[in-house]
């Protein structure tokens, strides 16, 4: 039962906060067992297949658990999703308790494509002087993507997503953070990894890995570049001097 299983948790704080000399620590240990112990109940795999009955008897003895031993200036060392939940419980949003459970399921947070294209982009991999006979080139492929994100109003966003983008099925090509650019309207401009294998004038569906981390909270998502997006590789031209150096056109 909610208020049985709240009342022992409720104890232990009461011993830890009745003995601890050090207010501070007994803090961190107070919030620590609420969140592992009181906050685990609201999350996606546990609280929507809750009867609504029973979500709201935890959330009143969760309620009763904060008035006495979380004031808010301890729930603001709270992560989120955690400090998210915990928010929805002081205002005894059973509602919005219910949404962010929902959003933060798989799929809660969906992505897509909005526009794709390749770009080139070739560099010398030798010092100035280098004959041209002598230079290796690097000629890297990289796939730009401007990809809306569908973000539900009862998550919190006060940072941009940080996004890491791999391609899949390349288990050579290294994660790697996406540059983020534009943020507007949710549509964000990343940087997805070199395609050293992509040739000039060839089209083909790209396919990446992509995590989201929104406030804390990760989703694994998979987008698609479909072919019809993407544009032609320009390519750079080199040429020998007549001193033999190697240049780019």
């Amino acid at each position: 039962r909610p208020a049985d299983y709240t009342w022992s948790i409720a104890q232990v704080m009461r011993i830890i906060r009745d003995n601890d000399p050090d207010p501070q620590r007994a803090g961190r240990m107070i919030l620590n067992l609420y969140r592992r112990k009181c906050l685990k109940f609201y999350k996606p795999d546990r609280y929507p297949g809750l009867r609504p009955a029973r979500r709201a008897d935890y959330m009143r003895e969760h309620r009763a658990i904060q008035t006495e031993f979380i004031p808010q200036a301890l729930e603001a060392q709270l992560a989120n999703p955690h400090r998210r939940r915990s928010e929805l419980i002081r205002a005894g949003d059973l509602e919005g308790a219910l949404r962010y459970a929902e959003a933060l399921k798989p799929g809660g947070i969906t992505a897509s494509v909005t526009r794709a294209e390749l770009a080139s982009a070739s560099e010398p991999e030798a010092p100035e002087g280098t004959t041209f006979d002598e230079a290796r080139l690097h000629a890297a492929t990289t796939a730009k993507l401007w990809v809306h994100l569908d973000v539900p109003d009862v998550v919190a966003v006060t940072a941009p997503p940080v996004i890491s983008v791999k391609r899949r099925g390349y288990k050579h090509d290294q994660e790697r953070i996406a540059f983020l650019e534009e943020t507007e309207q949710e549509n964000v401009f990343l940087f997805a990894p070199d395609l050293e294998d992509i040739q000039h004038g060839v089209h083909e569906v790209l396919d990446f890995d992509v995590v989201v981390a929104v406030e804390s909270t990760t989703m694994r998502l998979r987008l698609h570049a479909p072919t019809e997006t993407l544009s032609g590789i320009p390519l750079t031209g080199f040429y020998s001097t007549a001193h033999g150096n190697l240049s780019m056109s």
